[in-house]
């Protein structure tokens, strides 16, 4: 332990005769603006700022603003209405029945929601890294859903098959069951609807 004392009483006298011996001349600069602000006695205020106006409350928005009361009533209780047939079901047949008699009426090459651009689902048939099996999947489906838009995708490894073009999941369900005992497995996917 004495040895330890003496070692570090040694290399603390050592540090303070090094400096005492350390002359040199420092060049300090400094900026003007710093100076001036440090002879400063008395802190800058900043001047206050306007207050706003303040803003009126309106009850209604801006794009209703525009449109008198009476033609807003009407907009919002057609509106109301059309929102409470689609909600109370008023398709009772699915899709795929809808297409099923299309086609027994002969009517040929229509599909679910055609013209429809955006979100919405699709029956995945196949997902495989076998290219032929997948083309004679989409040719089989095709002969046996003749209405229904087939589509046909390579993302590496795999090459999938999708079928139809549903705005809700409650629609591709129909074909999903139907799709499921011949082509398994089957899936519901969500996929950009008028892309392909």
């Amino acid at each position: 332990m004495n040895k330890i004392f003496l070692t570090l009483l040694f290399s603390i006298t050592a540090v303070i005769r090094l400096s005492a011996q350390d002359k040199g001349k420092v060049a300090v600069h400094s900026d003007p603006r710093l100076a001036l602000l440090m002879s400063k006695s008395k802190p800058v205020e900043r001047p206050e700022m306007p207050k706003p106006p303040p803003v009126r409350k309106e009850t209604a928005k801006r794009s209703e603003a525009r449109i008198p009361t009476s033609r807003m009533e009407e907009v919002r209780k057609e509106a109301n209405e059309f929102a409470a047939e689609r909600n109370a079901g008023a398709r009772t047949k699915s899709s795929v029945e809808e297409l099923r008699a299309m086609r027994r009426a002969g009517v040929r090459g229509s599909t679910i929601g055609s013209g429809y651009r955006g979100t919405g689902f699709r029956v995945q048939i196949y997902n495989g890294p076998n290219r032929n099996e997948a083309l004679r999947i989409k040719a089989e489906f095709m002969r046996n859903y003749p209405g229904i838009q087939t589509y046909f995708s390579f993302s590496s490894p795999h090459y999938r098959v999708k079928a139809g073009n549903f705005r809700r999941r409650e629609d591709a369900v129909s074909l999903f069951r139907e799709a499921n005992d011949t082509y398994t497995p089957c899936m519901i996917v969500p996929d950009v609807l008028g892309s392909n």
